[in-house]
């Protein structure tokens, strides 16, 4: 019996992280020529978590816990982006298109 309590705090610990993370992705142009910025670094304010973007100008972070989040843009030869006050809900995913100005 205690076995079987305890697995089902473990699912239901496991369950309830899923539920209180979510993803952030989106899309990463150029301003002017609508074009993607490859290597622009995408990361969240007051966090070691970040990505880079892809030769589409695509990214992806994942595991983002629910609640306010500020995220920052930047690539050599654009000025610095920011995104503030992004709410993360944990029933859904988060879809950015950002375009940068060229420095």
């Amino acid at each position: 019996m205690k076995k079987i309590i305890a697995a089902l705090l473990i699912l239901c610990t496991v369950n309830a992280h899923a539920q209180l993370t979510q993803i952030i992705r989106g899309t990463v142009t150029d301003q002017v020529l609508q074009k993607p910025v490859e290597g622009a670094s995408v990361s969240i304010a007051g966090t070691r978590r970040g990505t880079t973007t892809d030769a589409r100008g695509n990214f992806r972070l994942s595991d983002i816990p629910v609640g306010k989040v500020t995220l920052f843009i930047t690539s050599l030869g654009y000025k610095e982006n920011m995104v503030a006050n992004l709410t993360v809900d944990a029933g859904k995913e988060i879809v950015l298109d950002i375009s940068m100005q060229e420095t």
